[in-house]
């Protein structure tokens, strides 16, 4: 995978088809593993120290952002 930038944090979905990427122009990245392919990139995104998590049920991504805040997508 190409991210194109400083990765500070990873997380793979349950069921480990799906990758998350927190990179350092703050933005999250969603890959898809069994293409792969991007799926989708999360704005306003990760603290660039962060730490993103998927939910139990991989339906939602949560991480710490760059506000002090905790943002679920």
């Amino acid at each position: 995978l190409d991210l194109g930038h400083s990765v500070s944090g990873v997380a793979f979905s349950p069921n480990g088809k799906l990758l998350a990427c927190s990179l350092a122009n703050k933005t999250t990245q969603v890959w898809d593993l069994d293409i792969p392919n991007l799926r989708r990139t999360l704005p306003d995104g990760i603290d660039r120290n962060g730490v993103v998590v998927f939910s139990p049920d991989g339906s939602r991504i949560a991480g710490n952002c760059h506000d002090s805040t905790i943002r679920v997508w």
